[in-house]
């Protein structure tokens, strides 16, 4: 499901957060997390996501980008290539 939520919102931002949710065009709750917190207020906004920021370690980056690589894979042969990156 992860996975499939950070597809989503790669591809349409918007989509994390309903309309109702914002209040002056951010997204009032807060993780603790100072990343996250931004994340969720760029994406309230409609900016672009970079996801592979969280990852500092190269090994962890690799790893990351391996998990990305798979679940695209795996999207794009059960959707015959559509909405795919």
């Amino acid at each position: 499901m992860i996975e499939y939520l950070e597809d989503v919102i790669e591809s349409d931002p918007a989509e994390e957060f309903p309309q109702s949710v914002q209040e002056s065009g951010l997204y009032v709750h807060k993780t603790g997390d100072a990343l996250v917190d931004r994340w969720q207020a760029d994406a309230a906004l409609g900016k672009e996501i970079d996801f592979d920021e969280a990852f500092k370690d190269p090994e962890a980056r690799e790893q990351w980008e391996a998990v990305k690589a798979a679940s695209r894979a795996r999207h794009q042969a059960k959707h015959g290539g559509e909405g795919g990156r």
